[in-house]
């Protein structure tokens, strides 16, 4: 399955996809995050690593305030480099530490296998670790 994956992602390493004008907010979402994740788990290219730790620094830079972090309620600003008229919605959701920042640890950590093994365990949504039972 390794192989096919690491074909799949070669093949499809790049896609494009639009945005809505009335969607400029980010959220804290974890699913970019959690993306890098599993592709730097399975094909272990740091190029993976170096994405998470783009997310990384653009979060502490961008989305830090006081108390902790929060949603910035236009990218646009930030992408302008206009962090002068950046803007935050007063509201950072659970998943951004129990999500985000989860994946992110795991992602810079030495041996991601060696934390967590996706063969005794799997994630769910939540990315709450279930064991896997063998029958």
């Amino acid at each position: 399955m390794g192989e096919l994956l690491i074909g799949l992602i070669d093949r499809y390493a790049l896609f494009v996809c639009s945005v809505q004008r009335s969607h400029l907010a980010y959220l804290l979402r974890p699913e970019t995050v959690e993306s890098l994740f599993y592709m730097f788990y399975v094909t272990r290219r740091e190029q993976y690593r170096t994405h998470a730790w783009a997310v990384f620094t653009a979060l502490r830079q961008y989305a830090r305030v006081d108390g902790g972090y929060a949603a910035v309620e236009n990218v646009n600003s930030v992408v302008a480099d206009v962090s002068d008229n950046l803007h935050h919605i007063d509201q950072m959701d659970s998943f951004f530490l129990a999500e985000t920042l989860k994946y992110l640890y795991l992602i810079f950590a030495e041996q991601p296998q060696d934390v967590v093994s996706l063969r005794r365990f799997l994630m769910n949504t939540e990315a709450h670790l279930l064991p896997v039972y063998s029958g």
